[in-house]
């Protein structure tokens, strides 16, 4: 009997197992089992991805190390970055037990815009079943103004409180002023706070209650400051009803005359 399991998107410890069944009375059924430590074929350290926030205007930078341990003749070719303001270049290579070692730098420019970002650096390598490693790279370019959290989501029950829902925001920063906050929802209602003039604000969105158009009910809330760099912010916000399930009355049995 021969029990065979596919590593291919798997990394680390795995267990998988069968169960045969045979006419044994002592053991009628067996367990199978195959543990095993699939290591990858290229490994990247501290993590196989970056996510990051990343201030705006200022460079960041992220150093890794890019080896195999199932090639000792692996080597990188070259490296390419497919997102805008992102250089990616090896900086290192050195030997250790056998296996070529690379420190792989990525700089995030201070160019990038703020909101979320995501991409990916292509690295080309001399394995031919595996000539591209594609290292992920995502997270937030933060402003001069903080939003948290930078997205939000409410809860409407028709049980509780008539369905209403509410939602805050902190907002932070250094010499700013909320000049007004706009909506494109239809009923949501808003309230601004000034928790220290110029500094700190808090913001809080209200669902008075009722159907809401859609189900989840998505809309942004828009923040005009006076700050330069960041005159409006955007802030998603998602409302989700729970819609009531009516029962149906059941038909009562018409009494036949005897």
């Amino acid at each position: 009997m021969v029990l065979k399991v596919r590593t291919k998107g798997y990394q680390g410890n795995i267990l998988k197992g069968a169960t045969v069944t045979s006419n044994d009375p002592r053991a009628a059924k067996k367990f199978l089992r195959i543990t095993a430590q699939v290591e990858p074929v290229i490994m990247c350290k501290p993590a196989p991805y970056i996510f990051t926030n990343k201030p705006y205007g200022k460079d960041l930078v992220k150093t890794l190390a890019l080896w195999s341990p199932v090639y000792p003749t692996f080597q990188v070719k070259s490296v390419k970055s497919l997102m805008p303001h992102v250089k990616a270049e090896i900086t290192k290579k050195w030997t250790e037990k056998h296996a070529t070692h690379y420190n792989l730098r990525v700089t995030l420019g201070r160019e990038m815009p703020i909101g979320r970002f995501q991409g990916i650096i292509e690295v080309m390598t001399n394995l031919k079943k595996f000539p591209i490693y594609n290292l992920r790279i995502s997270g937030i370019v933060v402003g001069p103004v903080k939003v948290i959290p930078n997205r939000g989501a409410m809860f409407s029950d028709p049980k509780i409180m008539d369905g209403m829902a509410v939602s805050g925001f902190s907002l932070y920063g250094d010499h700013f002023k909320i000049s007004r906050v706009t909506t494109d929802a239809k009923g949501l209602k808003k309230k601004l706070v000034t928790v220290v003039p110029g500094k700190k604000y808090y913001l809080v969105a209200i669902w008075p209650g009722g159907p809401t158009p859609r189900n989840p009910y998505l809309v942004h809330l828009k923040i005009f400051t006076d700050n330069k760099i960041e005159p409006v912010i955007t802030v998603p916000l998602s409302i989700y009803s729970r819609e009531e399930v009516k029962k149906k009355k059941a038909n009562k049995p018409s009494r036949k005359m005897q």
